[in-house]
C-alpha cells in the first residue's frame, strides 16, 4: 500500500473534521429547536429568528468564502499529482468543491454560530 501524499493527509483530515461537524449538526439542531419551543412556551426570552437567520448567514458567507477556494485549490493539486487534464479536473472542483461545499459551510457556520453565541446575546 502507497503513503498518501501531504495533500491526501490534508484532504482526509479536513474530511474527517467535516464528519464531526456533521455529527455534531444533527444532534445539536433539533435539540436547539426543542430547547427553544420549550423556552417559548414557559414564556422565558428567547433570541429573536431574525438575528439568528442574520448571523447564521453572515458566518455562511465567511465559511464558503474560507472552504471553497482551499477545496478547490487541493482537488487542483491532488489531480495534478494524479495526471488528469484541466478538462477532467474542471468537473471535479465544479462539483465536489464548490457545490458540495455550499451545504458543508452551513453545517460550519452553524457550528461557528453556537461557538460565539455569547458574543451575540446576553444573559437575562
Amino acid at each position: 500500500m502507497e503513503n498518501p501524499s501531504g495533500v491526501q493527509l490534508i484532504i482526509q483530515l479536513l474530511n474527517g473534521i467535516t464528519a464531526l461537524i456533521m455529527i455534531y449538526c444533527i444532534i445539536s439542531i433539533p435539540v436547539q429547536i426543542i430547547r427553544r419551543i420549550v423556552r417559548k412556551r414557559k414564556d422565558l426570552p428567547v433570541s429573536p429568528l431574525t438575528l439568528i437567520f442574520k448571523k447564521l448567514l453572515k458566518y455562511w458567507v465567511t465559511s464558503a468564502a474560507c472552504l471553497i477556494p482551499i477545496s478547490s485549490v487541493l482537488i487542483l493539486i491532488s489531480g495534478n499529482e494524479l495526471g488528469l487534464s484541466g478538462q477532467q479536473l474542471f468537473p471535479l472542483i465544479v462539483t465536489q468543491a464548490i457545490i458540495g461545499n455550499v451545504g458543508t459551510s452551513l453545517l460550519v457556520a452553524y457550528v461557528f454560530l453556537r461557538i460565539r453565541k455569547t458574543a451575540w446575546t446576553t444573559k437575562i
